[in-house]
């Protein structure tokens, strides 16, 4: 992947193709046209969010069969929203602009005649009638249809365009606009350098100190609940738990101020939800980059101990020494992932430590859902619910609801998926709705995880609560 990267950014021969739209995500039909005439699909159909200012850009490598079976292939940039302050960027990026029909048209198409006089542009009048293409008095391209309508007019002047390219002044890594790279949130509190001093392989253990002492303590929990008559081993129980819950208290300002933690918290109250959901994805990658050679290690470790085991089996030697090792191992990998669960972890412990203290992280965690992110219901290694904080948070969560759609009711349509271990549920919700649950070979859900999803036009409900399961549920 690093080398095909490096490929684009460094190549000056492949033509470049801008398609840009005015509308907002959820109304232009750009993502469906550059799958179906460039065969490259858009990630903006994934973007649950219904803010309607949201501008989303996207680099892709997109092909036309030209008419001798041949491939063109190009790079394309496709953005839509407000894309006013980006234009010298598109100007600069793009052999050929193609314009999404809106309102504002017009002057969007003088405006890139004026800053770059030679560039070609087409325009889509997106049309349930077909008409036949045209020339406007600005000598652009005009089509008028619908995208089967277009399609194959669309691809003939691509290729037409495509004979007379030689190859591009620049390459992609000289392009640089101030206003296109500028993240004021991470600027402002220096998350990378955060993420990437952190070590992956003992944070869970050594510094997530919360949510490892409530996993002691739900063990305790499980054997209390096993014992029915034994009064002196359920008073030794309780007062372990107790002393579990003494410690956590003692740890909270530790853990308040823990930086990862902190920087967390800081973009999560953020006000701009552009920024605040560009930073969690900032944050969730960045996690996965720095923490991936430590999962790398355990996890050779893990399947070297799982073969070795399975030797053991067919050789019928020494198979529970095998089977120990192979046990540890897998423990030991479980607990070397790292994802944002694992902070809100840490934060719901707070929450439930102290809940005056902490009365603004219910509310982060509803805005979180309300972005369009799953959050953990059940912890899945403790394997033990936080009602305190699982209350809070839906309260808060009813409450932004209704502010937001006016009503005093909200109607939500609960959706579960069951099924054996490693069968794909998370997959499938991710294709079905477009959502993001964690979902990788070898790496199965862990608890249950909630993800809110907005429902239009429709009067029987107003949102679909995503609800995905671990296996063993």
């Amino acid at each position: 992947m690093n080398q095909k990267i490096s490929y684009l950014i460094d190549n000056k021969e492949l033509y470049r193709i801008a398609i840009v739209s005015r509308q907002s995500v959820q109304q232009s039909e750009t993502s469906h046209l550059i799958s179906t005439a460039f065969s490259s699909h858009s990630t903006h159909v994934l973007q649950r969010s219904d803010n309607a200012k949201l501008t989303m850009g996207e680099i892709s490598e997109g092909y036309i069969d030209s008419n001798n079976d041949e491939k063109c292939s190009f790079l394309l940039l496709h953005i839509v929203g407000d894309y006013s302050k980006l234009r010298p960027f598109i100007s600069e990026f793009a052999n050929l602009i193609i314009i999404e029909h809106n309102s504002s048209v017009k002057k969007m198409s003088e405006t890139f005649k004026t800053i770059h006089r030679s560039l070609p542009v087409m325009i889509w009048n997106v049309s349930g009638t077909n008409a036949k293409p045209s020339m406007n008095e600005y000598k652009q391209y005009m089509l008028t249809g619908t995208i089967n309508g277009i399609l194959k007019k669309l691809q003939e002047a691509c290729i037409q365009q495509m004979k007379n390219f030689n190859a591009n002044e620049n390459s992609l890594d000289v392009l640089n606009d101030t206003e296109l790279f500028y993240r004021l949130v991470l600027n402002k509190i220096s998350l990378l350098d955060i993420i990437r001093r952190q070590n992956y392989s003992t944070l869970r253990q050594e510094k997530l100190l919360l949510q490892k002492s409530f996993n002691a303590e739900s063990k305790y929990h499980i054997q209390l609940n096993r014992l029915k008559n034994d009064y002196s081993e359920q008073r030794a129980l309780v007062l372990k738990i107790q002393d579990q819950e003494r410690c956590r208290q003692g740890k909270k300002l530790e853990m308040e101020n823990l930086d990862i933690i902190k920087s967390f918290s800081d973009i999560l109250q953020h006000r701009n939800s552009v920024e605040r959901i560009i930073a969690i994805n900032e944050l969730n990658n960045g996690i996965d980059d720095c923490s991936a050679s430590a999962v790398q290690s355990v996890r050779r470790k893990r399947d070297e101990s799982f073969h070795a085991y399975q030797e053991s089996v067919k050789q019928k030697s020494n198979g529970d020494i095998f089977k120990e090792k192979f046990v540890e191992a897998k423990a030991t990998y479980a607990a070397t992932l790292v994802s944002i669960e694992h902070l809100w972890r840490e934060c719901s412990q707070l929450y439930s430590i102290d809940p005056a203290r902490y009365s603004l992280y219910p509310v982060m965690a509803a805005q979180h859902l309300i972005d369009g992110f799953p959050l953990e219901l059940l912890d899945g290694d403790a394997d033990m619910f936080c009602n305190k904080w699982i209350n809070a948070v839906l309260k808060v969560l009813n409450t932004k609801l209704q502010e937001k759609t006016k009503k005093k009711t909200i109607k939500i349509f609960v959706l579960s998926i069951l099924g054996v271990q490693s069968s794909g549920k998370s997959t499938l919700l991710n294709i079905m709705f477009g959502v993001r649950f964690r979902s990788s070979a070898g790496q199965c859900t862990r608890g249950v995880n909630i993800q809110l999803i907005e429902v239009a036009d429709r009067t029987e409900y107003d949102y679909v609560l995503l609800l995905d399961t671990e296996g063993k549920f």
